[in-house]
């Protein structure tokens, strides 16, 4: 007041805080002008203006501590804030995103901060969706030192900004959560593939089975064991993530249904033979024949029995299965099923070679398979088709 006396000038917007007796626990917020009042050129009195302010002061901080946790969400997290008006040019811009635009002293046409096809995308969206469209929501690619990133984008309009509408554009860093998306996708063509390759194997054998068998208990002996081979080596690709597995470990899994100490009867040696999780599956059928014909038969059927696997791999994958110190071996009268499915499903389906000879001191069955690389190429790999 005694400034106003002096100069004859007003003070305005003095803040003021305290307490009221009638609410003594509340804090309460005014704003105090003081003006000259005048008589012949003359201050004579200072005039008081009191407004109180307390609910605007509320409103003001309660928007300071939102902003400030926007902030705090918006650079902490996978998420980018840009907000654009009418032409393009960007208003405001907070985030941590990589690649992104960010505030700056002076706005700046957006196709000045992305890529020409990244502004393009953004600014057709926005041309293409009428006020009745919004909000979208649409996917970005941007590549940020040399990775690529995959962007949602939300779209939505701010109304009457600064005397006309603006566009609002959140951006959400989803790039972890499509690659899973997309492997998911494909994990679900793949098994779709092998639940309708394995089918046709078991419908090809149920048919076969009915030709050689008797009674009805036998037909649903010999079908539980041809399933459970099958079974083993799906349990076999599960635990190594259906990533395919090696020749060793479907004997393994197979001769342990035969042997009580497999090791010491049955010997694998040469190279390391690898399957894809396809070939897996008919290895194993074509093991746990060979075993089965074994066991019945060849060298299992017998205590002092050995089976040798001699394995190769060169020009192709080949392995000689060699039976000894079983009893005498007579060539079958007839195809049995054993050999049926070894020649259907590793000669037709595998491409492979079949050479099995019944001399007399064991079996010997040498089969032959391209590389592996040859059979990787639209065999297990990312499988589309649903039909």
């Amino acid at each position: 007041m005694r400034r106003v006396l002096q100069t004859g000038k007003s003070v305005r917007g003095i803040r003021v805080e305290g307490h009221t007796p009638k609410d003594p626990d509340h804090l309460r917020h005014w704003v105090v002008d003081y003006y000259p009042v005048t008589s012949e050129g003359e201050v004579f009195a200072v005039g008081t203006c009191v407004r109180e302010v307390t609910e605007e002061y509320a409103l003001t901080r309660d928007l300071a501590q939102s902003e400030a946790r926007l902030r705090m969400a918006a650079t902490q997290n996978p998420v980018h804030f840009v907000q654009l008006d009418r032409q393009g040019d960007i208003v405001w811009a907070e985030g941590g995103l990589h690649g992104l635009p960010v505030m700056g002293t002076t706005r700046r046409a957006l196709r000045q901060e992305l890529p020409e096809e990244i502004s393009e995308a953004i600014e057709t969206q926005i041309a293409a969706n009428h006020e009745d469209d919004l909000p979208k929501v649409f996917d970005i690619g941007l590549a940020v030192d040399d990775k690529a990133l995959t962007y949602q984008v939300n779209l939505d309009r701010l109304r009457h900004v600064e005397g006309s509408d603006q566009y609002i554009l959140v951006f959400t860093d989803v790039t972890e959560r499509r690659g899973l998306e997309d492997r998911q996708r494909v994990l679900l063509a793949e098994l779709q593939h092998r639940v309708k390759n394995t089918l046709a194997t078991i419908s090809a054998i149920a048919r076969f089975l009915v030709k050689g068998t008797k009674t009805p208990e036998e037909y649903r002996q010999r079908l539980d064991a041809r399933l459970s081979a099958i079974s083993r080596t799906h349990d076999l690709l599960t635990g190594a993530g259906w990533r395919g597995t090696t020749l060793g470990e479907i004997v393994e899994i197979e001769a342990a249904a035969y042997a009580d100490t497999p090791g010491e009867r049955i010997e694998v040696t040469g190279d390391t033979l690898t399957f894809t999780p396809r070939e897996a599956v008919r290895i194993g059928m074509g093991m746990h024949e060979l075993l089965t014909n074994a066991a019945k038969y060849g060298a299992l059927s017998t205590e002092n029995g050995r089976i040798r696997i001699i394995t190769e791999n060169r020009d192709g994958r080949s392995l000689i299965w060699k039976e000894r110190n079983g009893p005498p071996v007579v060539k079958p009268q007839g195809e049995g099923f054993g050999s049926f499915l070894i020649e259907k499903v590793l000669r037709a389906e595998l491409q492979g070679e079949i050479d099995m000879k019944f001399e007399r001191d064991g079996l010997r069955c040498r089969i032959d398979l391209p590389p592996l690389a040859a059979t990787l190429d639209g065999d297990d790999g990312p499988n589309t088709d649903t039909r």
